[in-house]
């Protein structure tokens, strides 16, 4: 009886032992959530201690998805449901896990619904106001802030305004019917949606009686002789531009005709979205919150640095005390250190064995352990190692026996000193300082994308880069392509009607050729609408959106060109004057100041002298084909007289052309010669100060590249690390020429331990019952083939450091160098198509007066051919200079942020960069950026569109 109980005895205890260990086990210390929280905290705190340089400061960091992201994840992160699994894989491979809960299809958060949801509400119910908000590149308007989710990262020393808060959304009661919502929900209602352009009638019955009219024959304008164009000063250009160009009555009832009717245009269908989808219209600043919170490059940079942080984690912890403590912790060594390692089991054997034993080793450890700078460990432990025999004479016998070492290990050659003890920690913290300003170098990267297109560092970037001006570049483009191709089917309208008229200049070759170019336009119309499609998917899926949702960028970056588009069609006549006035309300472009060295500033004073030098040229020109038309007139009436005198003419018209003569030659004595010497003066001496300004500009650009390459040689995050880089580079050095040396350690140790087999008290340690050891290791650096071949390496590896650290700063001396000339060509490109555009207007103007005129003797039929090549390539133009506008003013709006960015002046912060470049979008004005001096320039600059990121000196001045 006795027997069985002591067998029973063991197996029992043995079960609470298993217990106790289970539910030490699973203690809330050791679940996955605490792990994850542990290491968010020391990942955190490691950022925040990189990034206390104001340059790249971070306040709030977490990997952590926004709530209203696309990829925000509503379940336990860590033990999330099982995504559904590919079928064939599932069938055909082994299944381990078995999940609880699969999800049918995989989780994507929809609050970037909801968010645009909310911003139609607020658009549809907001009361439209028309106040003109200066956004510098854009010349037009922007909303007032819609409420948006801010940037992960909140107000810094180095921030602006931040991002406005989101306001909750209306009510139904509030607001009424809600918004129609994404096709992927119930379909909205058709009847919001713009209502589609209303074809055109292929049969004008004005053009079909206006082409059986005779034109008017031109008549001279008469010329009253006191009330004639020419007063104590001269001609005046505007009379003598209104004489030259005003047409007929019926010339202008023509003229009217062949304008199209007025296109409303529809962005959603430019979209390629049909008329039962209600898009949702995104500025700038919603676009910029979208991407905040559902780019997965930023994302995806976000968890680079968090991962780059966790090595520090585990650096740091080597160097500091560890402690550990169980039940054969498993391995020569527990918290880094080597210990005592008593084995845990249970013998039993029987009699047939020869030695019948039931034993249970238990054995348990405790110590602590710490590395010191220098390479020096100190460990210290408790081991216990407890014997019960279950098989002696008495119902249990125990034995048992403690240690407690204490073992020091110095090195003083090969793995010696903090250069070898501290490089792993000095490494990794040097590598998180990289990733903390590769991060802030990331961020301007992206707002630049975002906002302007073009590529990022840092991974993470599988997605297109087509940038919001981009967008809106095309959309321009498709609508001006659209009005092109319907003043081209009004001009073949109107061709077809005029060929049937009496008096028709209309040959049959001239229909087919405006039918050929109808179609090229058709054809390109096309095209820019496909790539505007494209690119439109494209920037959806850079800002993190699916390529479906029916979004569509709002245009009122563009507002000030189509202002000025609009104006100019709806002119009846378009006299120069008047068009190089409306021309100068297209959107400036603002100057970038780098170490208060303005970059465009003289290019902008010499254009201004051109505008200065063009109307007196005109002027000129004016009064000399206004002299020339009176010497004309007057040698006809002379030849007219001439004819009476010798009998071919009517007597009766002599003294009445006399009279004439005598008018057109008082006019003619009208015009002073000393206004033309004046004026010819003044265009000479404008010249001279245009040309003396464009060599001070070409004297100072050395100086202002040179002072570009100082700015960004202090600023550029990316240089800092490539320098910092270098010093890494010569470290291993020293790291690597250590592994050359011999070996010589020293071991000491002290360990007391209790008497053997004569106790069962762990703790009677006796102070006669110890060991103390020295153990010397030496060894002669014979064999160092390995270590040899590795420090050739640092001393190559260094080399090469230094050669690209070399060749980053000339590439970035070279890129801004190009970057300058580049924004410098832009602004006189953009200045030049200004120009363009006025010329192509008023050649298209006047091929509509010239084809409208009646025919002059010896013309036929191959003048107007030639009138009809002209109209066209008169439509062409315009359509190309309207195009090459907005393309040269986006083109330098990227550029310029480029610079900004190259620079490393622009904030790496996205809200505040996005104030600094459009001030009037923030309630405080333009803040203060960072390693910028604003000019003092000797000449005041008008402050036109953007303001650069300003110093305090001009935001106090200027602003």
């Amino acid at each position: 009886m006795s027997t069985s109980t002591t067998r029973r005895t063991p197996g029992g205890r043995a079960a609470r032992l298993a217990m106790a260990a289970a539910a030490l086990v699973a203690s809330p210390g050791c679940t996955r959530e605490f792990f994850r929280n542990w290491a968010d905290q020391d990942v955190t705190e490691a950022i925040f201690e990189k990034s206390r340089d104001p340059r790249f400061r971070i306040d709030l960091f977490t990997v952590t998805p926004p709530a209203l992201s696309r990829f925000a994840d509503p379940y336990d992160p860590d033990r999330p449901p099982a995504p559904p699994d590919d079928y064939v894989a599932q069938v055909l491979n082994p299944q381990p896990q078995k999940p609880g809960h699969r999800l049918l299809t995989p989780a994507e958060g929809t609050g970037y619904l909801d968010l645009l949801e909310q911003w139609r509400r607020e658009r549809q119910y907001r009361r439209p106001v028309d106040v003109t908000i200066d956004t510098g590149p854009s010349g037009g308007d922007l909303a007032p802030p819609p409420p948006s989710t801010p940037s992960p990262f909140p107000t810094s020393p180095n921030r602006g305004p931040g991002a406005p808060g989101m306001s909750p959304i209306p009510t139904d009661e509030e607001l009424g019917d809600p918004a129609p919502p994404d096709p992927r929900r119930p379909a909205p209602d058709a009847a919001s949606t713009p209502e589609p352009l209303s074809s055109r009638p292929l049969r004008d019955n004005s053009v079909h009686i206006a082409s059986l009219q005779i034109p008017d024959q031109p008549v001279t304008p008469g010329v009253e002789p006191d009330q004639g164009p020419f007063g104590a000063q001269g001609v005046s250009p505007e009379e003598i531009s209104g004489l030259a160009d005003e047409p007929t009555e019926s010339g202008r009832s023509l003229i009217e005709i062949l304008k199209p009717e007025a296109i409303v245009f529809d962005e959603a269908r430019a979209a390629g979205l049909g008329e039962e989808i209600d898009p949702y219209i995104v500025d700038a600043r919603q676009i910029l919150t979208l991407a905040l919170q559902n780019s997965r490059a930023y994302q995806f940079n976000l968890e680079t640095l968090y991962l780059q942080a966790l090595p520090v984690t585990l650096e740091r912890f080597q160097f500091t005390p560890q402690f550990a403590a169980g039940l054969n912790p498993g391995g020569p060594s527990f918290g880094g250190f080597t210990g005592p390692s008593p084995g845990n089991q249970y013998t039993y054997r029987t009699l047939e064995t020869g030695s019948p034993a039931s034993l249970l080793n238990v054995g348990g450890v405790a110590g602590f352990g710490k590395l010191l700078s220098f390479g020096t460990s100190i460990t210290g432990n408790f081991a216990n190692q407890t014997i019960l025999n279950f098989g002696g004479p008495n119902a249990v016998q125990t034995t048992s026996q403690s240690f407690l070492p204490l073992n020091v290990v110095i090195p003083f050659l090969r793995g010696g000193g903090r250069a070898v003890a501290l490089e792993g920690l000095t490494q990794a913290e040097r590598n998180l300082l990289y990733a903390v300003r590769q991060f802030a170098r990331f961020r301007k990267e992206f707002f630049v994308s975002v906002l302007a297109g073009g590529s990022v560092t840092g991974g993470g970037g599988g997605d297109p880069t087509t940038g919001y001006l981009n967008l809106l570049l095309q959309l321009q483009s498709v609508e001006n392509n659209t009005k092109n191709v319907a003043a081209y089917e009004r001009v073949l309208e109107v061709f077809q009607e005029l060929s049937r008229g009496a008096a028709s200049t209309v040959a049959p070759l001239d229909l087919v050729n405006v039918e050929i170019d109808l179609q090229s336009q058709r054809l390109s119309l096309l095209q820019s609408s496909t790539n505007y499609r494209n690119s439109l998917d494209q920037f959806k899926q850079q800002i993190g959106l699916p390529p479906d949702t029916p979004l569509v960028p709002d245009t009122e970056l563009l507002r000030g060109f189509r202002q000025v588009f609009d104006e100019i069609d709806a002119l009846e006549t378009k006299p120069r004057p008047v068009l190089e006035r409306l021309v100068e309300e297209l959107p400036p472009l603002e100057d970038v100041v780098i170490d208060g060295r303005p970059v465009i500033a003289l290019y902008r004073r010499a254009a201004d002298i051109g505008r200065q030098r063009r109307p007196i040229q005109q002027r000129v020109a004016d009064r000399q084909l206004a002299r020339s038309a009176a010497e004309q007139r007057i040698s006809q009436l002379q030849d007219l007289l001439r004819q009476i005198e010798q009998g071919f003419g009517d007597p009766s018209m002599e003294e009445p052309t006399r009279q004439q003569l005598e008018q057109e030659r008082r006019i003619l004595m009208q015009f002073d010669p000393s206004l033309d010497a004046r004026d010819r003066e003044e265009i000479r001496r404008l010249l001279e100060l245009e040309g003396e300004i464009l060599e001070e500009a070409n004297d100072q650009l050395e100086d202002l590249l040179r002072a570009a390459e100082r700015v960004a040689l202090e600023n550029r995050l990316d240089l800092m690390n490539s320098r910092a880089q270098l010093y890494d580079a010569w470290r291993q050095l020293a790291v690597t020429a250590n592994a050359l040396q011999g070996i010589f350690t020293v071991t000491l140790s002290n360990q007391y331990l209790t008497p053997i087999a004569t106790t069962n008290n762990p703790f009677a340690f006796d102070d006669q019952v110890k060991q103390f050891s020295l153990l010397l290791r030496a060894e002669l650096p014979l064999i160092r083939l390995q270590e040899r071949n590795s420090y050739l390496t640092a001393v190559i590896n260094y080399q090469r450091a230094r050669r690209s650290l070399m060749q980053v700063e000339d590439s970035l001396k070279n890129q801004l160098r190009q970057t300058i000339r580049n924004l410098q060509l832009q602004y006189q490109q953009y200045e030049i198509s200004k120009t363009q555009y006025v010329v192509a207007l008023v050649t298209l103007d006047q091929s509509f007066q010239r084809f409208l005129e009646p025919p002059r003797g010896g013309g036929g039929s191959s003048a107007g051919s030639q009138l009809v090549l002209t109209l066209l390539r008169g439509l062409n133009s315009v359509n190309g200079a309207q195009n090459n506008l907005i393309r040269n003013w986006v083109s330098y709006q990227t550029i310029r942020l480029g610079l900004y960015r190259d620079l490393g002046i622009m904030p790496y912060d996205e809200w505040e960069a996005f104030y600094e470049l459009f001030p009037a979008a923030s309630p405080a004005g333009p803040g203060v950026g960072v390693g910028t001096d604003r000019a003092t320039a000797p000449e005041v600059v008008p402050d036109l569109g953007l303001a650069p990121i300003a110093g305090p000196e001009e935001a106090v001045a200027g602003r």
